[in-house]
């Protein structure tokens, strides 16, 4: 019995899918850039046993860890950050990151100080959110 050949991930697909710029920040991908795994490998299948997937990719099934409409490109500092968290676990994070950088960096509230930084509470929108919308 032959083994299932994978099927070779196409990464210029990827790193076009939205305009050759990262699925979460919008930035411009550079030569470093990285294929994110929507729902991480480490808990893929669960997740979708479990049907916790996003609406959009309800279709996937257990198997399905790295087709395509589960690869984003990503900017290597969105995708050091964003790690093995769902969608919604990243949006998280990313909101708490104003409070961290008051706590911990006094260069932060210096430049908050002198109106150098404007802080705003506004919900967190990825760019391939906003890309679908177009």
């Amino acid at each position: 019995m032959g083994r299932k050949k994978k099927k070779k991930i196409d990464r210029e697909k990827i790193r076009k899918k939205f305009n050759e710029k990262c699925a979460y920040c919008g930035e411009k991908l550079t030569d470093s850039w990285n294929i994110d795994h929507v729902i991480p490998k480490s808990n893929f299948i669960s997740v979708v046993k479990e049907g916790r997937q996003p609406k959009f990719l309800k279709h996937l099934k257990p198997n399905d860890v790295n087709h395509e409409d589960n690869l984003f490109p990503s900017c290597g500092s969105c995708n050091r950050y964003k790690d093995s968290l769902s969608l919604r676990q990243f949006k998280k994070e990313l909101g708490k990151l104003l409070g961290r950088l008051d706590e911990r960096t006094t260069i932060f509230r210096i430049a908050k100080r002198y109106d150098l930084i404007q802080e705003n509470d506004h919900k967190i929108v990825f760019y391939f959110e906003k890309f679908k919308k177009k």
